[in-house]
């Protein structure tokens, strides 16, 4: 029996086993193996959900039947809730058994085996024999003195604002409630934007290094704060005469590396440190000649020997020492941004970035601001939205560096990160960034669908809250269908909002009207983290949960008043209810029509593409565009409002500069071999190259190039090359092997 986390490295090349899969207790290769859902979760001791536990149980099995296609795997599960971007579609893919109950209990036989015993869909008591069980452990709070917490041990944060608590401290990631990685890193970058907006720029360090005729190259070793050994790396550098400085902290504290680096008179320095994505911000507008050697993922992380790491290093220096040095281009950023939607996700960032300093025009399509949340009457844990809202649009509209434009279209996109020309409503302007906030649509049921359009009865959850709140429901039942409009073929992903939308509203009927019956029908109930406390709160206050199977929905029946049929899976039969409203918990589907044909990348389901799905959630695959709120996926209002903010922190640390630095491993092209053929142009997939039609070159915009080498790699003549990773460099490198 194992933890997920063991499991992993159990599968783990670099595991204890080097990746062969057998049980610790006997060696044995297992044939079957059971993952068991919400250990430590949902439950008596931890009533909360813990987010990631579905997911990573989803991704190790997604891993056991890639490297071990004939090992059998079954899910025994409450819900499976995989409610982010692009999870459902991942669930879908997982090959493997899924069935929807908890375990009572685990014996082992007199041969190792695991006996596993439950009840399944038909009421059977099943005994099933396993060779290994993976057990998804959850998460919990952390414990201090220091922050005022809840009855659940979280931090009790503001309303609509999950990252600040009442006493001014910031928290973010699971801290402040159970997250996985991509809404951690969201939440981090909110939480800095209270330090951001108040931060003056960074002055550059500009000195172009004196370059001698023999290449002048240290190197400069970094141990990632005391977690890695290199002295030996740095014992056998120092005795070929190299310079080279040791440091705890490359990534963060660059003044006195590049001190060190002029008192040596260095023109070229390898960084033996960790992954360029780190030290690239920290050293891009520095002006040193440098070259990355990644000896921490890429290198004792990932298990390297000694010899590995020497040649890591030396491959580094080979390439500096063969490098012609072409000073990095710089240029002042247009400290002007443009956000692109009116809703609450757009009219936060606007002004956070406002605050800042910076102006920011704010385009919305419609006459009127607010988007969605015009209808929406409170949040899930209670809070007023429509104050919030109106607050928000009188502070927007009134902010000296906000300028609102209602009513008209994005229609072009050009340039780069501190200089795009953005054509809005047939005029051109420069702006540094751009925020894309164009929100999400409302599904809208078909003519019949669950009865919608036949009776005036059948409604969507956000007209329902009108009904809250202006009809008596006294003794009246009201039966809610989940799943309106997402996880089926059309729109194959989770919409995030409508389990807690509609535990939201069966509370708010069974505190005005308690003898109001209120039946909702699912198929996985998606309150994750310390959403699950309402979950729990909706079945005390007996809101009754009856769970049906995708082709097996339920029938809604309009002739004689509203009836709905369901097979209950618990009692193994139909039942039909008459319903006074049938309440349609319809899905969010994207509204990005407008971005379509401007450069602007979307996701096969018509969300916005981000650069990285974990580590970049916020950032497009274009450097200085953006996207939060329902624009990038279906989320909830704090959700989205955390996207805001760590939008507007990115935005902010960027354009507070007082020059943007270019990269310097981008493209170029050897204008004397260039047919003018274009298959660069047609490829490139940042729109990076144009074909200057005077003399029929391919030329490169050096701001917007990202040196993906793409390029390089289709050119039939050998004219688009990749700066400072030439043939010289390259083939002096290969030396080496």
């Amino acid at each position: 029996v194992l933890t997920g986390l063991e499991f992993e490295r159990l599968l783990s090349f670099f595991g204890p086993t080097l990746g062969e899969l057998k049980r610790p207790s006997d060696g044995k290769k297992p044939e079957r193996i059971a993952f068991l859902q919400c250990v430590g979760s949902r439950d008596i001791r931890n009533p909360l959900c813990s987010y990631t536990c579905c997911m990573y149980a989803l991704k190790e099995m997604h891993l056991l039947k890639r490297f071990h296609p004939d090992v059998e795997a079954v899910m025994f599960y409450m819900d499976i809730r995989a409610f982010g971007k692009g999870y459902y579609k991942y669930f879908l893919e997982t090959d493997g058994k899924f069935i929807p109950q908890r375990v009572a209990g685990i014996e082992e036989d007199e041969n190792g085996n695991l006996i596993l015993k439950y009840e399944d869909e038909n009421g059977r008591f099943i005994t099933d024999v396993f060779d290994m069980v993976v057990l998804a452990t959850g998460q919990k709070p952390s414990k201090d003195s220091v922050i005022e917490r809840d009855e659940l041990g979280y931090p009790v944060t503001e309303p609509f604002v999950n990252v600040k608590t009442r006493n001014g401290i910031l928290v973010a990631g699971s801290s402040g409630g159970p997250k996985d990685i991509a809404d951690a890193v969201i939440e981090a970058h909110s939480a800095a934007l209270e330090v951001v907006k108040d931060l003056t720029p960074r002055t550059m360090f500009r000195n172009e290094p004196e370059v001698f005729e023999e290449p002048s190259i240290g190197v400069v070793l970094c141990d990632c704060g005391g977690t890695m050994d290199v002295s030996g790396l740095e014992e056998r550098l120092g005795s070929k005469g190299t310079p080279v400085l040791k440091v705890s902290d490359l990534c963060i504290n660059r003044e006195p590396v590049l001190q060190w680096i002029k008192e040596n008179k260095l023109d070229r320095v390898v960084f033996a440190a960790c992954a360029p994505s780190f030290l690239d911000p920290v050293f891009m507008d520095s002006g040193i000649n440098y070259e990355v050697a990644d000896i921490r993922e890429g290198g004792l992380w990932g298990g390297s020997d000694e010899n590995a790491l020497n040649f890591r290093v030396d491959a580094a220096f080979r390439m500096l020492e063969n490098r012609m040095y072409t000073p990095s281009e710089d240029f002042e950023p247009a400290k002007k941004v443009l956000v692109v939607g009116g809703g609450i996700t757009g009219m936060v960032a606007s002004l956070e970035l406002a605050d800042a300093g910076l102006d920011v025009v704010l385009v919305e399509k419609r006459e009127q601001l607010g988007g969605n949340a015009n209808r929406i009457k409170k949040l899930l844990t209670g809070e007023n939205v429509q104050d919030f809202l109106n607050s928000l649009i009188e502070r927007v509209k009134s902010h000296e560096h906000i300028e609102v434009r209602t009513g008209e279209n994005l229609q072009e996109i050009k340039g780069s990160l501190g200089n795009f020309t953005v054509r809005i409503s047939g005029a051109e302007e420069r702006f540094g960034a751009v925020l894309i906030a164009t929100g999400g649509k409302e599904y809208k049921p078909g003519d019949g669908e669950y009865g919608f359009g036949r009776s005036e009865r059948v409604i969507s959850q956000m007209d329902f809250e009108d009904v809250i709140e202006k009809e008596d429901l006294k003794s009246k039942t009201i039966v809610m269908i989940q799943c309106v409009g997402s996880r089926n073929d059309e729109h194959p992903w989770c919409s995030r909002v409508c389990c807690t939308d509609a535990i939201k509203n069966a509370l708010r009927v069974k505190e005005k009207f308690p003898d109001a019956d209120v039946f909702i029908l699912y198929r996985d109930i998606m309150a994750y983290g310390r959403k699950e406390a309402f979950y729990t709160r909706a079945r005390e206050k007996g809101v009754i949960f009856l769970r049906f199977t995708k082709g097996n929905e339920p029938v809604v029946e309009t002739e004689n008043g509203l009836r709905v049929k369901i097979f209950d899976t618990v009692l193994r039969e139909e039942v039909a209810i008459d319903a006074d409203f049938v309440i349609l918990s319809t899905g969010i589907v994207p509204d990005n029509d407008v971005l379509r044909g401007i450069g602007i990348e979307l996701t096969e389901e018509g969300f916005v593409k981000e650069a990285n799905v974990k580590f970049k959630p916020l950032e497009t695959p274009r450097p200085g565009i953006y996207t939060a709120g329902l624009a990038h996926s279906p989320r909830d209002i704090p959700e989205s409002i955390a996207q805001a903010r760590g939008v507007a922190s990115q935005i902010i640390g960027v354009l507070k500069k007082e020059r943007i630095v270019s990269k310097r491993q981008i493209s170029y092209t050897k204008e004397r071999k260039c047919a003018g053929c274009g298959f660069c142009i047609d490829v490139c997939p940042y729109d990076a190259r144009y074909l200057d039609e005077e003399r029929k070159v391919a030329v490169v915009y050096p701001h917007i190039c990202q040196g993906c080498g793409t390029c390089a790699g289709i050119c039939p003549s050998g004219a688009a090359d990749m700066k400072e990773m030439g043939y010289r460099e390259m083939f002096s490198v290969m030396d080496l092997v």
